[in-house]
């Protein structure tokens, strides 16, 4: 179902990013997915999802930026 995969990012960075759209069946829709997915020391994974309906290349941009401003802080 998944199409137009990508990912993007480097294990050693604070996050990796992947993308992909499936297409719903039996309807002219394309849902985009954004993820990104990070670790936090040995028992802490994050998975943030993004997901649009009929995505424009400006919810794309902007779908990234959120994605991309992800950050690991210690306390």
């Amino acid at each position: 179902m998944e199409t137009n995969d990508k990912s993007w990012g480097e294990m050693t960075d604070d996050f990796m990013f992947r993308e992909n759209e499936i297409n719903i069946e039996g309807t002219k829709f394309t849902q985009k997915h954004m993820y990104g997915y990070a670790m936090f020391g040995n028992d802490l994974f994050v998975n943030v999802h993004l997901s649009k309906m009929n995505c424009t290349e400006e919810d794309i941009v902007e779908m990234k930026e959120i994605l991309n401003s992800l950050r690991k802080e210690s306390k």
